[in-house]
């Protein structure tokens, strides 16, 4: 299976994910429970595809891009941020909702994400491995 020798699986399970929508905030980490407030969703990026390091000017556009396919899609978005355990300095993402589990799939690959953080109210997070 992909996501067991994945070289990423590891950090990506050791990141604490972060968003904030009106006022409310979420902290929360793969295997903890989402947040009540915005049912089920994801968090997702545009940021480094295939975690291949791209410009700042690049990941930014990227980025906006993916804001504007969401909001397309008339989801509701959280700004966050994905912040690992070790040195890497994380990256900028986005708790889309309501938003199920096939088309967070499907945005992630559109983007070239190697994973997804799908969130559900008392459910545990689990990432979705993409690639």
């Amino acid at each position: 299976m992909f996501a067991a020798r994945h070289p990423w699986r590891a950090a990506y399970a050791a990141t604490t994910y972060r968003a904030v929508h009106r006022g409310r905030k979420t902290v929360i980490r793969p295997g903890q429970r989402g947040p009540e407030w915005a049912g089920q969703g994801a968090f997702v990026t545009a940021w480094n595809p295939g975690s291949a390091p791209r410009s700042r000017a690049t990941n930014h556009r990227a980025q906006a891009r993916l804001r504007a396919a969401l909001r397309a899609r008339g989801l509701q978005i959280a700004e966050g941020f994905g912040h690992p355990d070790d040195d890497y300095p994380g990256e900028p993402m986005l708790l889309a909702f309501p938003l199920r589990p096939a088309l967070a799939a499907r945005i992630g690959r559109a983007f070239r994400q190697n994973a997804v953080l799908l969130v559900a109210a008392r459910r545990p997070a689990r990432l979705l491995w993409l690639r």
